[in-house]
């Protein structure tokens, strides 16, 4: 019986350990990019492209939140940083501002609702939040938020025909065209096209073949 209990508690600590180690310090330990390693990082990293051009990359400021499957867009030269999934694998609402002039992060409005690999433009001084993924399930969503920053408010656009979450986003005329995307019935070939001066999708030619940022189950 003791032998048992004391199986028992190794089993707890360890796994107590084995969370932390994954969970919280698992961005900490994970391998790091040559000459990019935490603590000890240069400010500046030269490489050679394959074209055997010497290019350089600058380290600045890390994010606030970590955060992975986010989107990003610019608007009036803020860089936007919006949801994704925690250290946790939980659905952020994060909005954060990276401004290059002065190498700062700020927080800016959360979502209305969390969503990862959602697409993200932005038209017209506003930013725009296409679709998504909602929850650790991936349950593609229809939803388009718009933000201006000069209200700092978040509106709801009209929706998606069809919910989607990992789709290629574009700007191209004052307009967003949205390519292909994971579905609930899988990936899809359909392209879309919104207008922010009437609100309003529109379907376009498709794609000759399904694609999606991220292929679901």
């Amino acid at each position: 019986m003791r032998a048992v209990i004391f199986i028992f508690i190794v089993a707890v600590i360890g796994g107590a350990i084995a969370f932390y180690v994954y969970w919280v310090r698992g961005i900490e330990l994970l391998p790091q990019i040559p000459g990019f390693s935490q603590g000890h990082a240069p400010k500046t990293r030269e490489t050679v492209s394959p074209q055997g051009v010497k290019e350089k990359w600058d380290m600045r400021a890390p994010m606030p939140t970590e955060r992975t499957e986010v989107g990003v867009a610019a608007v009036d030269g803020m860089v936007y940083v919006v949801g994704g999934l925690d250290a946790f694998g939980r659905t952020s609402d994060a909005v954060e501002l990276y401004d290059p002039k002065t190498d700062s992060w700020v927080k800016s409005s959360p979502l209305p609702e969390g969503r990862h690999h959602a697409g993200v433009a932005g038209v017209g001084g506003k930013l725009y939040v296409v679709g998504g993924f909602s929850g650790i399930r991936f349950t593609p969503v229809k939803t388009l938020f718009i933000y201006d920053p000069k209200t700092a408010l978040w509106k709801w656009g009209a929706g998606l025909p069809e919910a989607r979450g990992a789709a290629a986003v574009a700007v191209w005329q004052n307009r967003i065209w949205v390519f292909g995307g994971n579905l609930e019935s899988g990936d899809t070939t359909t392209v879309l096209m919104y207008d922010p001066a009437v609100d309003r999708w529109e379907k376009k030619t498709p794609m000759r073949i399904a694609y999606a940022q991220f292929r679901g189950a």
